[in-house]
């Protein structure tokens, strides 16, 4: 996920020569991922969008797209330590623990986890979020 000075690098890069034109879909979807994460770890909405460089109106219609809209795949880290080892998800992350049972696990843009998967189930979840 991007940070904030990379975001804001991104939106200067990508900024529209006309406000009709707007951002490539793909700033959209990578800023409102970084947001949703700031707006998740307690911060303001209008926090956020100055901290991005971005007005708070047009930040609020990115983060009124429907769900599936804003979804997008990201890289994936294999990690096969238990998941007990890797400590405490950050404060920005919601995170569903069930028993301790290796597997797979799912994070979404927005920092919502499922851990303790089996393959059948992260290809069910993966499913119904599409």
């Amino acid at each position: 996920m991007l940070d904030v000075p990379t975001a804001r690098s991104l939106l200067r890069e990508t900024r529209p020569g006309r406000s009709a034109d707007g951002y490539p879909p793909e700033t959209r979807t990578q800023v409102t991922a970084l947001a949703r994460s700031l707006l998740a770890s307690g911060q303001s909405r209008n926090a956020v969008a100055h901290q991005l460089g971005l007005h708070g109106g047009t930040l609020r219609r990115w983060l009124q797209l429907p769900v599936a809209e804003a979804l997008s795949f990201v890289p994936v880290l294999v990690d096969e330590r238990d998941p007990e080892a890797l400590g405490e998800p950050d404060e920005a992350q919601f995170c569903l623990r069930g028993p301790s049972v290796p597997g797979l696990a799912l994070t979404s843009p927005t920092g919502f986890r499922l851990e303790g998967l089996t393959l059948d189930d992260a290809v069910t979840a993966l499913r119904r979020l599409s």
